[in-house]
């Protein structure tokens, strides 16, 4: 294993002896047994499983070979995997575009609505002020 990759590996307290034992025979293995392999295990994994047999195989064949379609023949994914995470991506950046269009909306409104409050507050200290005069003014008439 690349030593590279050794910083990508993750603690993983579900790895036992029979399961590293069965991983190990993987290297070993033709390119259609390892996507059997691979399609008939790694969905039973856990997920730290998984992660570091990425990095201890699936890497460093994909690595070695210099081509991103090994991963996609290993791991049994089809051509239209990229267009599906492209357009994936592309939503996921639309909802955050829309998300700050709504965060912005949000600040804008908040910022009318608290200029309206005090402008309506002002005008509530206004009148105060003014029936105080008038009770001053009503008062010192009575006197």
């Amino acid at each position: 294993m690349s030593d590279d990759y050794l910083e990508m590996l993750k603690p993983d307290p579900h790895m036992t002896p029979a399961i590293q034992a069965e991983i190990d025979t993987f290297p070993k293995l033709s390119r259609a047994q390892q996507v059997k392999f691979f399609q008939d295990r790694c969905g039973g994994w856990e997920d730290e499983t998984t992660w570091n047999f990425y990095w201890q195989y699936i890497r460093i064949i994909q690595d070695q070979d210099d081509n991103d379609k090994i991963i996609s023949e290993i791991c049994g994914d089809s051509t239209h995997t990229k267009e599906e995470i492209d357009e994936l991506e592309k939503q996921l950046t639309d909802a955050k575009l829309k998300y700050a269009g709504l965060q912005k909306q949000k600040r804008e409104a908040d910022s009318v609505a608290m200029g309206n409050m005090q402008r309506e507050a002002e005008k509530l200290t206004q009148e105060r002020q003014d029936a105080a005069a008038l009770q001053q003014e009503q008062d010192e008439l009575n006197m």
